[in-house]
């Protein structure tokens, strides 16, 4: 995604309030995490799918776990759909839905 793109979607989340929780890039695809109990989420979203090709998911959690290790990850996650998942060295942050 152009750098145009990323500023603007940037720009929206800031004019609406939104704080992202989690984001990913890669040429083609800008995926982000918001909460979606905000009070403008509807209208983030609407702005977004102006300007912007948008797909979204409802109902997921996110999970941040601390000095992880991959037996703990499992008994937290268990068989749940992992949708996003990122790692450092200390910290993993998994967005899933549940089921």
């Amino acid at each position: 995604m152009a750098e145009t793109a990323l500023s603007r979607i940037f720009e929206l989340t800031g004019n609406h309030g939104i704080t992202v929780d989690i984001m990913q890039n890669s040429a083609i695809n800008f995926s982000i995490c918001v909460n979606d109990h905000h009070p403008r989420i509807d209208e983030f979203t609407k702005a977004l799918q102006n300007e912007f090709r948008v797909l979204f998911n409802r109902d997921l959690k996110l999970l941040t776990v601390r000095h992880y290790n991959d037996s703990t990850l499992k008994k937290l996650i268990g068989n749940n759909k992992v949708i996003l998942e990122q790692r450092t060295r200390n910290t993993t942050r998994i967005l899933y839905s549940e089921g």
